[in-house]
């Protein structure tokens, strides 16, 4: 399409169902693509599937939705289109704004207008007091019409908000987002879009590909012409880099990093958060295991030697694992930062398991305890606690 791009013969304009926004953005700057990409978190669009074309003549019609864009060129844009009688829909800007739909609820909580003040609240501000709002304003549409997918899938996305919002703290926001996708999907089982939401989370043997295994690429290559890449709010983890796998993959070779529980414990400053996809896996499951990891308001994470790992251990509950050492492998680009950091590994829960599963763990990782305090080489003791549901 460059060509006619050059040329002032078309306009270009992407719209993608992305969470993180600013993900697209690198992938812009890394491909040098100039035209303006629009984010459409929460599907309002309804699309089920992508790539779609939309064809948009000089009258603002519609002219068609080719399923690729072969002979676009003769049948489109090199083609003169004669107005229609009939002027074009405008879209009212004031249908996009909080203030709009607050009015129109309080005439009438229909889920139109319920939807409409939602969406609004989500797309515009990252607040944690509007998105709270928002999910409540979804679920009471969910509870008007249950059937309805898309009001599970853009809860699911609020959900996700939320948990970045608050820094990653509370897992049970993440939890929530993919029961809710989950929901949605089982609603609405032929939607692309939510299963790409939930796979993007997931086990390989459920994924079509890795969905962000370009990023290091990206960086490498943006770095490489004199460049600073765009910042990512949320780094992926394993789990969203992961490739498609037919059978579970198991790594027997990795080393208990402290076996003699010689390295000391961190005094409190950091906190582990888990969560699992699927939500609520059953006997039998590919699980994948997220642990998130938060510093307290006084330290922060050094990044100058060895990377953050987490060593797991569940032979005693006949849990296979696909590693029992897992390393964060994201580059950092500064020596020192604040933000949550996330690791995943997955594990195959035995076909007869009945009850939950408790797997021992510890994390080893570099803090600085305070501001101007010196980084230390520490230990965090935990617990995983796998709910399973019964089939």
């Amino acid at each position: 399409m460059k060509p006619f791009i050059d040329s002032n013969q078309l306009v270009m304009l992407g719209l993608i169902q992305e969470q993180h926004a600013d993900r697209c953005l690198l992938f812009q700057q890394w491909k040098g693509l100039d035209f303006p990409v629009v984010q459409d978190a929460i599907n309002a669009n309804g699309i089920k599937e992508v790539p779609v074309y939309i064809a948009i003549d000089e009258h603002g019609i519609v002219r068609s939705r080719p399923r690729r864009p072969k002979g676009f060129a003769s049948e489109f844009i090199e083609k003169t289109f004669v107005a229609s009688a009939e002027s074009a829909d405008i879209a009212d800007s004031r249908t996009i704004n909080p203030e709009y739909w607050q009015a129109k609820v309080d005439q009438t909580a229909s889920v139109k207008n319920l939807l409409g003040l939602a969406d609004s609240l989500v797309v515009w501000d990252d607040d944690i007091a509007k998105t709270q709002r928002a999910i409540e304003l979804y679920s009471q549409g969910s509870q008007q019409q249950p059937e309805r997918g898309d009001i599970r899938f853009r809860m699911g996305v609020a959900n996700r908000m939320l948990y970045e919002l608050s820094q990653r703290t509370d897992s049970e926001y993440f939890a929530r987002a993919v029961s809710n996708w989950e929901s949605a999907l089982r609603l609405r089982p032929n939607q692309y879009i939510y299963r790409r939401r939930i796979e993007q989370y997931g086990p390989r043997l459920k994924k079509p590909y890795s969905f962000y295994d370009w990023i290091n690429k990206a960086r490498t290559d943006i770095v490489a012409r004199g460049d600073s890449p765009q910042k990512l709010q949320v780094e992926p983890n394993g789990a969203e880099f992961a490739h498609r796998a037919k059978q579970m993959k198991v790594d027997k070779s990795s080393q208990n990093p402290d076996p003699q529980n010689r390295i000391t414990r961190d005094r409190d400053f950091v906190q582990t958060h888990i969560n699992f996809v699927p939500s609520r896996p059953g006997p039998g499951d590919v699980v994948a295991v997220h642990v998130g990891f938060s510093v307290s308001r006084t330290a922060k994470w050094n990044h100058e030697t060895s990377p953050l790992s987490l060593w797991v251990s569940g032979s005693e509950n006949n849990v296979l694992l696909s590693s029992q050492l897992i390393t964060d492998e994201t580059q950092y680009t500064t020596p020192e930062s604040k933000e949550p950091l996330s690791i995943s590994f997955e594990m195959q829960i035995p076909a007869d398991q009945k009850n939950d599963i408790e797997l021992t763990a510890f994390a080893l990782f570099n803090i600085c305890e305070s501001e101007r305090g010196q980084c230390l080489f520490r230990r965090r003791d935990f617990t995983i606690t796998v709910p399973i549901s019964p089939k």
